[in-house]
């Protein structure tokens, strides 16, 4: 694979998957989150849980769509996802940084 190939297999994935992930993002992702704050799961595990089970609800529902019905895919799919998964909650983790909401919250009146 040549470094143009790769560049663009690289690029052509992130917009697929900004495309594809954006707005279940925005609809889901946005209320999941107020629910692990109000619940005080501030910790980065929790992130990486709720990512990796989203990640396997898109694959199985956004799959089909793209011919990922097969159990080969779901073999070669599965890693990746896991990968997806786990990332995805902890670098959502890593820009909010809940536990310091959560520390701020605790020591403001109200």
């Amino acid at each position: 694979m040549t470094q143009d190939t790769l560049f663009s297999s690289l690029s052509l994935g992130a917009v697929f998957g900004a495309y594809i992930g954006a707005v279940p993002s925005l609809v889901i992702g946005w209320p999941l989150h107020v629910v692990l704050l109000r619940k005080g799961w501030t910790y980065p595990l929790a992130y990486c849980a709720l990512g990796l089970v989203l990640a396997f609800v898109a694959f199985a529902l956004i799959g089909p769509l793209f011919g990922f019905g097969s159990i080969y895919a779901y073999q070669i799919g599965a890693p990746v996802l896991v990968l997806a998964g786990v990332v995805g909650g902890l670098v959502v983790w890593a820009i909010r940084r809940p536990d310091h909401d959560a520390r701020t919250a605790a020591k403001t009146p109200g």
